[in-house]
């Protein structure tokens, strides 16, 4: 199962191990965001369903994690937030309206950090959360985002490169699948699962393939859509040197 909220977890103060206070942060369910350039900016809902009062701190960031938010033509209504027991506040995410590519997605890192109040009680573990969620930037596009998938296609890559197969993505969508299967060419699972892979637009990514030691012939894979949905999917792989569509 795909987990678009990557959440790690890191220590603010390392007292003792008899007690742990944790935060905690939801969004509505959602793990990633689109920004459609019509809209301008982009709400994002903050929830407390813990039971204690927390701070979340909120950035934003390249995907490459390169630039922060100075950088970047967004621009962010609140950085801190503070938070009630079951409290729910929203974000604004603003964009400029110039700076970023109009013929392609662009790609960040929304991070909402939930810090719980100082406890009451010694020797208590505090820990921070972070969650980090995909958040895209989305110009008007000539293509439907529905139709983005039928432009991924594979090819297998020669035994003198490491890697063993090439992922191809002719779109202007970012397309992200998660627990990929390769089949040999007997139509046999080969080697393990792969379990996260996200492709930019008008790129190639190199998928490393080393549990398996035959040519593959077929790929599955779960594509990862706007809201979270989940479509199973099978690709085939072509020859080297050559294209072919990726079907349902």
């Amino acid at each position: 199962m795909c987990v678009n909220a990557m959440m790690w977890a890191f220590f603010t103060s390392l007292i003792s191990l008899s007690g742990v206070a944790i935060a905690d942060i939801e969004f509505d369910g959602v793990t990633r965001f689109v920004l459609n350039a019509k809209d301008k900016q982009k709400s994002i809902a903050v929830v407390n369903t813990g039971n204690e009062t927390v701070l979340a701190q909120i950035t934003l960031d390249q995907g490459n994690g390169e630039q922060n938010l100075h950088d970047l033509p967004m621009a962010l209504s609140r950085h801190l937030l503070k938070l009630v027991a079951g409290d729910r506040q929203s974000v604004e995410i603003f964009y400029q309206g110039t700076g970023l590519p109009q013929d392609r997605e662009s790609y960040f890192l929304l991070s909402v950090t939930d810090i719980p109040q100082i406890p009451e009680q010694a020797n208590l573990l505090q820990v921070a959360l972070r969650h980090r969620l995909k958040f895209f930037f989305r110009p008007l596009l000539s293509m439907r985002v529905e139709d983005a998938f039928t432009k991924l296609y594979w090819t297998q890559l020669s035994r003198s490169e490491n890697a063993g197969l090439k992922a191809h993505n002719d779109s202007p969508y970012y397309l992200t699948l998660t627990d990929i299967s390769l089949y040999g060419q007997q139509g046999q699972i080969c080697g393990g699962k792969v379990a996260h892979f996200m492709v930019a637009p008008f790129s190639t990514l190199d998928v490393n393939v080393i549990t398996c030691v035959e040519p593959v012939s077929k790929i599955t894979g779960v594509l990862v859509m706007d809201d979270g949905s989940e479509i199973l999917k099978t690709m085939y792989v072509a020859k080297p040197q050559s294209s072919q569509g990726a079907e349902q």
